[in-house]
C-alpha cells in the first residue's frame, strides 16, 4: 500500500487509504479527477488474485485502477522490497471470468447446543 500511495503522491496526486471503510484501497485526486485504486501484493508470482463480492461490485459500477505488484521480496528486517508492479487502468472484472472459491452459508435456526452425546 505504501509503495502505491507514494507512487501517487510522487505524481502530484492527493491520496487517501480508504480500505478500511471502502470496497477499495485509495483514492487518488488530482486537477479535479478522482481515481479509485484496488491494490493487491504477494511475495510469490500472482497471475490470479482474490477478491471480495464488494470489490467486484465496485468495479464494475466506478472506475477502478487495479494495481498488482507480486515477487515481493521480504527482507531480514521484515521490510517489504522490491516486487514487480502491473497495473489495470480502468478495469472491470467481468462476472464470467470470477471463480467462486468459498461460499458464506447462513446457519438455519434451531441447532443443538452443547456437546453431542457419542
Amino acid at each position: 500500500m505504501d509503495l502505491v500511495l507514494s507512487h501517487y503522491r510522487s505524481h502530484g496526486y492527493a491520496v487517501e487509504d480508504v480500505g478500511a471503510h471502502s470496497p477499495w484501497d485509495i483514492t487518488a485526486r488530482k486537477n479535479g479527477a478522482e481515481v479509485h485504486i484496488e491494490v493487491k501484493g504477494s511475495t510469490t508470482t500472482r497471475e490470479v488474485i482474490d477478491l471480495t463480492e464488494g470489490e467486484v461490485r465496485h468495479a464494475e459500477g466506478v472506475p477502478t485502477c487495479l494495481v498488482v505488484i507480486d515477487q515481493i521480496e521480504l527482507g531480514d528486517d521484515l521490510f517489504c522490497h522490491g516486487g514487480r508492479w502491473r497495473s489495470w487502468n480502468e478495469w472491470s472484472p467481468a462476472r464470467s471470468e470470477l471463480v467462486a472459491t468459498a461460499y458464506r452459508y447462513p446457519l438455519p435456526a434451531g441447532g443443538d447446543e452443547g456437546r453431542p452425546s457419542v
